[in-house]
């Protein structure tokens, strides 16, 4: 049996969020297996099995658009550098589209329930945000919650990269995983770092010492 047959998890019956699983849909042509689901607004959609599983996809759309709307006329925040911070926080950690999501999302970095649905409690947590600071998590392995939040300088959140760490041991690895042919991506994912710190050694000869 192959590999990939062995992995196969038929999801046909299971329920993720506001879908359920139908039937398996017709792969990709990147060959990721696909899933008719019904979403519970009456719509059907087909939708990768990984993103099912991770979560990533909950409903067939509507869900989003009516947080949207809700999120625009209960609290007239939407055009605030808070709501901007908010959402450029979930884009990263549920899109796997978003460019930053491989060292997000893509990580298993997770938003708390208490954040993910509402912009209101987000704000009642973390406050107004000072001029000139971001949102960052002080444990740059920890999810994004209450505990683990705050606003912060650019150059804090710089010194607090994962890509800023990169041992010499780590670096020798590097250069044996890539002899054997594993993907940038996939060094980034088994040492703990970004893909532009991959890309750094690799092709500007460089690397910082812990």
């Amino acid at each position: 049996m192959s590999r990939k047959a062995h992995n196969f998890i038929d999801l046909t019956g299971r329920v993720f969020g506001r879908l359920s699983v139908l039937e398996r849909a017709p792969n990709l042509r990147s060959s990721m297996v696909q899933w008719k689901c019904l979403c519970t607004c009456g719509n059907i959609r087909n939708v990768q099995g990984c993103n099912l599983k991770a979560g990533t996809v909950s409903s067939c759309g509507c869900l989003r658009k009516e947080l949207a709307r809700k999120a625009k006329f209960s609290h007239g925040m939407v055009h605030t550098s808070e709501y901007k911070s908010w959402s450029n926080m979930k884009q990263r950690c549920l899109s796997p589209s978003n460019k930053a999501w491989d060292d997000y999302g893509g990580r298993g970095i997770k938003i708390c329930p208490e954040w993910i649905n509402s912009f209101e409690q987000f704000y009642q947590d973390m406050g107004p945000k000072p001029e000139g600071l971001t949102l960052e998590r002080e444990d740059v392995n920890g999810h994004y919650c209450k505990e683990n939040c705050v606003w912060a300088t650019h150059r804090t959140q710089n010194q607090n990269k994962r890509n800023h760490v990169l041992s010499f041991d780590k670096v020798n690895l590097l250069w044996v995983l890539k002899s054997d042919g594993v993907t940038v991506k996939n060094i980034a994912k088994e040492l703990g770092c970004s893909k532009s710190s991959v890309d750094h050694v690799l092709y500007r000869n460089g690397w910082k010492k812990t």
